[in-house]
């Protein structure tokens, strides 16, 4: 289901490796390889400073007349983001994967051009406020942390079209993401959902949705509402009958439900 939407950044400036404790690579080398990433050998009880090291300065240096950039941070233990990343105005996306990382400074709407943003894998509870300020904001990605609610204003994400929040903690579909008029692609896999709102009809974009791995029983009337959603799973849930909003979907194409509890099929299914 997921689309990655990086390869659509032109004329990235490129730079493979960066040592948070040692130079980063020469501009010519830079300019060889596919993206940007702190990858370097480093204790987990060691902590990394706010004050950015030497090598970050370089970096923010050099993003000053190179604007087009994806920051990339892959297997690399961090509590906190370095607030320094934020000086990095006119970054055009950040990848941040698998790090440990438990929090987002205040200061990422400082990050105002940001239109991809990966928090994969992390320790993330919770989102700041501030995000949602990031106005050019397409592409969100939080999945496998341990976040089970949102920020209040995260509706104000207007241009957000690709929205992934797997393997968290969510008991509820949070009503501001029905608020997001330009949503195309949403998935929420693997929490504790037992109900949907009665909103859903806003989504008129919606085109796939990702639902499997919860704990729906049933789907209220206004599912089908969403009259351009052609992509739908909600496998692994615990469904005994196929649920009647499916059978008035207009555009569907691919319904997965597999490893549901399903005892019967309506007729004409």
């Amino acid at each position: 289901m997921r689309k990655t939407t990086q390869k659509k950044l032109e004329k990235v400036v490129q730079i493979q490796k960066i040592d948070l404790y040692n130079d980063i690579l020469p501009r010519s080398q830079a300019m060889m390889v596919k993206d940007i990433r702190f990858e370097v050998d480093k204790e987990e009880d060691e902590d990394i400073e706010n004050e950015p090291s030497q090598s970050l300065k370089q970096l923010i240096d050099y993003h000053k007349t190179n604007k087009q950039l994806f920051l990339r941070i892959f297997g690399y233990p961090l509590d906190m983001l370095p607030v320094a990343v934020c000086q990095m105005r006119y970054l055009q996306g950040m990848s941040i994967l698998h790090c440990h990382l438990r929090q987002l400074p205040d200061n990422i709407d400082s990050l105002k051009k940001l239109r991809h943003l990966f928090l994969i894998q992390n320790r993330l509870t919770e989102l700041p406020v501030s995000l949602t300020t990031l106005k050019y904001l397409q592409y969100l990605d939080v999945s496998d942390n341990s976040i089970d609610a949102l920020p209040v204003g995260f509706e104000q994400l207007i241009q957000l079209t690709d929205l992934y929040m797997d393997n968290n903690c969510f008991s509820m579909l949070p009503i501001s993401v029905t608020g997001l008029k330009k949503l195309i692609r949403f998935s929420l896999a693997g929490n504790q959902l037992t109900v949907l709102p009665d909103v859903l009809h806003n989504w008129k974009k919606l085109n796939r949705l990702n639902l499997s791995k919860n704990k729906l029983t049933d789907l209220t009337p206004e599912f089908e509402g969403m009259t351009r959603l052609e992509w739908l799973d909600l496998s692994e849930n615990p469904f005994r009958f196929v649920p009647t909003p499916l059978l008035n979907l207009p555009k569907i194409e691919l319904l997965f439900l597999r490893g549901c509890q399903l005892v019967d099929l309506p007729e004409g299914f």
